[in-house]
């Protein structure tokens, strides 16, 4: 048997990323409000929301559990999965639309047409 579950966001999505049985996404809102992390729980159905002081164009998911978001602000935001607040992590020199982890503990960010390793 097929289950079907809707969720509510604000926004457009932006970006997507998995981990395990979760699912976690941002959006961008058309009007420039701030909007949310989106954590879906794949085998339990549920969806947990942390508010942005922004909108995310883009996350990125660490092995260790944490999370990165490039916020339409041009700053890059961090936490841990079940952390409950953002820590600034960078500022950028224009909003990133992709961030990716790379080695050495390090984030990349595409800015525009600039790369930024953080």
């Amino acid at each position: 048997m097929s289950v079907t579950n809707l969720y509510t966001y604000r926004g457009e999505i932006r970006g997507l990323a998995s981990a395990g049985g979760n699912l976690a996404f941002v959006t961008v809102h058309e009007e420039g409000k701030s909007t949310a992390l989106y954590r879906i729980d794949i085998e339990k159905g549920t969806m947990a929301i942390s508010e942005l002081p922004c909108g995310g164009q883009a996350l990125a998911l660490a092995e260790d559990s944490h999370i990165y978001i490039a916020g339409t602000d041009g700053k890059i935001y961090h936490r841990g999965w079940d952390e409950d607040a953002f820590a600034l992590l960078a500022e950028l020199p224009a909003p990133a639309v992709a961030l990716t982890v790379v080695g050495g503990g390090r984030l990349a960010a595409l800015c525009g047409d600039t790369l930024v390793l953080v």
